[in-house]
């Protein structure tokens, strides 16, 4: 069982890193365009990285590959097995010769998720020690003195502001964050977080994390320009109320501020003309199909996998 997690993990942030490295050129091409559409793209990877069952498509980029990186890595001759039936290993035999090299390589990845996910959750407990008498604002929005700057929590999101914010300062952020919470952002920055603890021990994979954090944010920033047109104030308050922020505050769930960038991306925002937009809807619907899915499989590939199922079950 554990050979097979294994290398079903492997498989997957192979694949997924493949999709990372065409994102990042991508991202690159279109760096001047705006950012929801990068950030469109890195939920291509979290779907790769958390979907069980991945599509099949005779777009994906997957067909290019000499080698479908999507089967198991182990084989077993069908042929072989078939004219003597005890000669092949079977994957329990295969399970029982590998055992002790894969138990090792599996409890150094269960340990270090583990102290990922601990480590947050012992940030996130401190931070909920900072709100407990949070005062309610009204609906979901509180206001607290114990934080430096606003942010949203929590699955059934809360919005929380620091005290002594100035009204126009309070409708700013209060506008920001509820468009992280109507776009789902929320739900988004934590399926990234089980992306990252499952896959840590990939470089590409904390890339990818900390790029769609970055990206969420300047889109974020975009949406509200979009409805406000204030650029010069909302660059203000920006640099005010991410200036002295605290890491204490914000666990790595929800990322960094990136205040530099933020202001810079809002202070050269332009809302694109109606058809940049089709166009760029059309190139990352494309894309996203076509790393979004699997190679197509083959009526003989098919039909040997379920030989090896079978055989296995027997």
């Amino acid at each position: 069982m554990i050979p097979k997690i294994l290398s079903m993990l492997f498989n997957t942030t192979l694949n997924a890193s493949i999709s990372i490295i065409i994102i990042l050129f991508i991202r690159i091409i279109i760096k001047n365009m705006p950012k929801k559409w990068s950030y469109y793209l890195w939920l291509v990877v979290i779907f790769r990285c958390l979907c069980p069952v991945i599509p099949e498509s005779n777009i994906s980029i997957y067909n290019l590959l000499s080698k479908q990186l999507t089967e198991p890595t182990y084989q077993i001759n069908i042929s072989e097995y078939t004219t003597n039936h005890t000669a092949t290993p079977t994957l329990q035999q295969f399970n029982d010769n590998t055992n002790t090299p894969y138990y090792i390589i599996f409890v150094i990845w269960l340990s270090i998720l583990c102290i990922i996910i601990t480590y947050n959750l012992v940030l996130n407990a401190k931070l909920s020690s900072k709100l407990k008498y949070a005062t309610k604002l009204k609906n979901n929005i509180y206001i607290s003195e114990n934080i430096s700057s606003a942010f949203t929590s929590g699955l059934l999101p809360k919005i929380y502001l620091p005290d002594g914010l100035s009204r126009i300062e309070r409708k700013y952020i209060i506008l920001h964050e509820k468009t992280h919470i109507r776009r789902g952002d929320h739900i988004i920055k934590y399926l990234a977080f089980i992306t990252l603890c499952i896959h840590w021990f990939n470089p590409l994979i904390w890339v990818a994390f900390t790029l769609t954090v970055k990206d969420m944010e300047l889109s974020c920033d975009e949406e509200v320009m979009n409805i406000t047109n204030q650029k010069k104030i909302y660059s203000n308050i920006l640099l005010k109320n991410s200036i002295n922020q605290s890491y204490s505050e914000i666990s790595i769930y929800f990322g960094k501020s990136y205040v530099k960038e933020r202001v810079r991306n809002v202070l050269n925002y332009k809302k694109p003309r109606f058809i940049v937009n089709v166009v760029l809807c059309l190139l990352v619907l494309g894309v996203s199909v076509a790393l979004g899915t699997n190679k197509k499989t083959t009526a003989a590939s098919t039909n040997t996998t379920s030989q090896i199922d079978q055989i296995n079950a027997e």
